[in-house]
C-alpha cells in the first residue's frame, strides 16, 4: 500500500551467502526517487517459520485502518441529508468537533515525530472517535426500523 511493503525481506544473497538486499533492489534502473520500493518501509510483517507473522508495525497499521473506517462512517453520516437528520443537531455537532480536532492534531504534529505523538492525547481522541461511531450507528439503526 503506497510505499509500505508487506513482506519485502532481504532475499538476494551476497557471494558469501549472507542476505544483502530485497528484490526491489535487484534492478537499479528502476530507482525513481521516492517511488522506489527501496525507500519505503520494507515490511510490516515479520518472517515466521512458514508464513509472515504480525509485528508491532502491522498491528499499528491495523489499528489505524480501524480508525479510518470509523471516521469515514461518521463522515458519510454527516454528509447524507437523511442520516444527518436522524443524528440530530447535538450528535452531529459533537461528531464534527471530534473530527475537526483530529485534523488539527495531525496538522499541529507535522514533522514532530513519535515523541510528540506519545503525549498528544491520541488515545483519548481514538476513544472519542469510536464512542461517537457507536452512537451514530445506534441512531442510524433506530431510524432504519
Amino acid at each position: 500500500i503506497g510505499r509500505i511493503g508487506g513482506d519485502f525481506w532481504k532475499v538476494l544473497k551476497a557471494p558469501k551467502g549472507s542476505r544483502m538486499s530485497t528484490l526491489a533492489a535487484r534492478y537499479p534502473e528502476t530507482y525513481w526517487g521516492q517511488l522506489c520500493l527501496n525507500y519505503c518501509i520494507p515490511h510490516v510483517f515479520g518472517k515466521g517459520p512458514k508464513h509472515p507473522v504480525a509485528t508491532v508495525r502491522s498491528e499499528a497499521f491495523r489499528e489505524n485502518m480501524q480508525e479510518i473506517e470509523a471516521r469515514v462512517f461518521i463522515e458519510k453520516a454527516l454528509l447524507s441529508k437523511g442520516a444527518r437528520a436522524r443524528l440530530g443537531d447535538d450528535l452531529a455537532r459533537r461528531c464534527r468537533a471530534v473530527l475537526d480536532e483530529r485534523i488539527r492534531a495531525c496538522l499541529q504534529s507535522a514533522g514532530e515525530g513519535w515523541t510528540w505523538f506519545v503525549s498528544s492525547g491520541w488515545s483519548k481522541r481514538t476513544e472519542m472517535l469510536f464512542g461517537l461511531a457507536a452512537e451514530v450507528d445506534r441512531k442510524l439503526a433506530r431510524g432504519a426500523r
